[in-house]
């Protein structure tokens, strides 16, 4: 045996002596005994795992070629390692499953719960400041008190797989109630709209869940009453007096019928401040288009004394003293808005068209000419002062005030009977 073959042999034999093999794996692998066996004690064996051992070219004169890395066999010197025997599998596959392990649990341990999301608003789309949503569990007893922020959202993570009972409070709301089932790795969304008493009994049954509404004998007047003073409000801002009427008369009767009966001490409390409102425009529309004018005044002094600058109310009592022909009321209501509004040409306007009528030209010209110094643009008033000056024979101031009025108001109302006039030729001469 020649001396190179001795020092293989010898070599061949320190490998795989030694019970664990503390020399062999800190020849081989490059590592310390104790931490090569932390998972196996060729764990770190690869194609692409440099060797510290003999094969990494230390040793040429073995005889062999020099080899830089193990191989797939783990081998040392072309000589299969046995110290994974038992392990299972191949030791690369067996490292691979090590590794898995840890990101396994933590996929398993992330898909074990679920969370809750969503929002409370009220019925105007609008947050609620002080609302609390609680999560309780169904089987056991756990809670979780949650308070949405300023824009009404809230969110739960970390919640179990299971129902809870879902609420949702706020003060002068009507609770919210619902049993819930979180989902497993998912999100529960939830949108609530709180209902104050009044809404909740006009809405009926809440989809998914309940807002528990008292059986109350006022309710169903309380729902019939808003739902004619809501189809009264566009007519009445459109200054549609005579069709808002009827609507506003109904909700009156109904709604205060409806305040005698309610049981709900809240809705009660909800509604007086909504029959105030509702008295106001009866009021003003009795006023404006009402058979009996007079019929108004009632509800508008009471307004007025909640409010002494609601000019729609002031304007209102006007009409009411023309009806009662108390001029001494007409003026001092006229003064009153004055005071609130300034100068109104058209109040100025009126009184003169009430004097010409009357025939009194004089009063009449001279209220025409105050509108016109409050307003240089109030067309009509150059209208009638010229029909003033035409019946006091002034023809040229006739003409001149027509004309005014066709350069303000090419296009008004009184537009094609002026030049009508104007082609008269006592009109159409004068310079």
């Amino acid at each position: 045996m020649g001396h190179t073959q001795g020092h293989e042999r010898l070599f061949r034999q320190k490998m795989h002596q030694g019970g664990q093999g503390g020399f062999r794996h800190r020849w081989i692998h490059g590592l310390p005994r104790t931490l090569s066996g932390l998972v196996c004690p060729e764990a770190y064996h690869s194609p692409n795992f440099p060797a510290s051992g003999p094969d990494s070219g230390l040793f040429p004169a073995f005889g062999r070629p020099a080899r830089r890395f193990f191989d797939e066999k783990h081998s040392a010197l072309e000589q299969p390692c046995g110290t994974m025997d038992g392990f299972g599998g191949t030791p690369m596959r067996r490292l691979i499953l090590a590794l898995m392990l840890p990101a396994a649990c933590l996929s398993v341990h992330a898909e074990q719960t679920g969370r809750i999301s969503g929002k409370v608003l009220n019925k105007a789309g609008e947050p609620i400041p002080g609302s609390k949503v609680t999560l309780k569990r169904t089987d056991r007893n756990w809670f979780k008190e949650l308070t949405p922020d300023k824009k009404g959202h809230f969110l739960q993570v970390g919640l179990e797989p299971k129902e809870f009972e879902f609420t949702v409070k706020a003060e002068g709301f009507v609770d919210y109630k619902e049993i819930i089932k979180i989902p497993l790795a998912d999100v529960l969304v939830r949108n609530i709209t709180l209902l104050t008493p009044a809404e909740a009994r006009a809405a009926g049954p809440v989809a998914g869940g309940t807002q528990a509404v008292p059986d109350d004998p006022g309710a169903a007047l309380d729902a019939e009453g808003r739902e004619a003073f809501n189809a009264s409000i566009p007519l009445y801002n459109d200054g549609n007096y005579e069709e808002a009427l009827p609507h506003i008369e109904k909700a009156y009767k109904t709604l205060s019928e409806a305040l005698s009966i309610l049981k709900d001490e809240a809705a009660k409390a909800e509604l007086a401040p909504e029959i105030l409102k509702i008295e106001r425009v009866l009021g003003i529309c009795l006023a404006q288009a009402g058979a009996k004018k007079e019929d108004g005044e009632p509800y508008l002094l009471k307004a007025l004394e909640r409010n002494p600058k609601d000019e729609r109310v002031i304007a209102g009592l006007i009409e009411t003293s023309k009806a009662k022909q108390d001029a001494a009321a007409e003026q001092k209501y006229l003064a009153m808005l004055e005071a609130i509004q300034g100068p109104n040409p058209d109040v100025i306007y009126n009184k003169g068209v009430e004097a010409f009528n009357a025939g009194k030209t004089k009063e009449a010209k001279a209220h025409f000419l105050k509108a016109l110094e409050i307003d240089p643009k109030y067309a009509k008033a150059h209208y009638l002062l010229g029909m003033v000056e035409y019946a006091n024979m002034n023809l040229k101031g006739t003409k001149q005030h027509f004309l005014q009025y066709l350069e303000l108001a090419p296009a008004g109302d009184k537009a094609g009977e002026i030049k009508e006039m104007l082609k008269d030729p006592s009109l159409k001469n004068i310079k």
